[in-house]
């Protein structure tokens, strides 16, 4: 199991940072909503010229904020957990519970993320794009977006599939150790 080992660090590391790294990103996005939203709201007070597509323009970028901070936020353990029954077991049984659910998150993910990337495959064949002009840039096409999407699942499905190998690594052995 000594190969398991080595394939639990390599993943801890190589998930940590692609992880940390898409995280990063979502800081600055949310950094550049922040300030389109400000310069947007002096705009229209001060110049009363408000920016077209402001609205469409702040959702696809907390599409980006969304979607690059979930890994990070699963690697972290950052998440939600309801575990008024689950805390009523034992460690083993939590230990294979958590197994479980770890490679059904990393099926789960995978799938996602490829029926997402098949969507940007045909978002962009159909060349849509938004509806209004986002200023400065004019009409924004939708497929990357969709990429960024399954791109971050990807990355997601591997903090899973990461997860998964780190709880097999420390699943206790038959005698009871560990």
């Amino acid at each position: 199991m000594r190969w398991l080992n080595r394939v639990d660090h390599f993943l801890d590391r190589l998930t940590f940072h692609i992880s940390r790294s898409f995280n990063f990103v979502a800081l600055a996005v949310v950094l550049i909503m922040i300030l389109y939203v400000v310069s947007d709201v002096i705009m229209r007070a001060v110049f009363h010229m408000p920016r077209m597509g402001s609205i469409e323009a702040v959702n696809i970028l907390m599409t980006v904020v969304f979607a690059w901070g979930v890994g990070w936020t699963q690697k972290v353990k950052g998440h939600i957990v309801i575990d008024l029954l689950f805390n009523k077991f034992g460690p083993g049984i939590q230990r294979v519970v958590n197994s479980a659910v770890y490679f059904i998150c990393f099926v789960f993910m995978s799938a996602l993320a490829w029926k997402v990337f098949l969507k940007a495959m045909e978002v962009k064949a159909s060349n849509m794009a938004t509806l209004s002009k986002v200023q400065p840039f004019g009409i924004l096409p939708i497929w990357p977006f969709h990429d960024i999407v399954a791109l971050s699942l990807a990355v997601l499905a591997l903090v899973f599939l990461a997860d998964f190998v780190h709880s097999l690594v420390h699943l206790p052995s038959r005698g009871g150790a560990k």
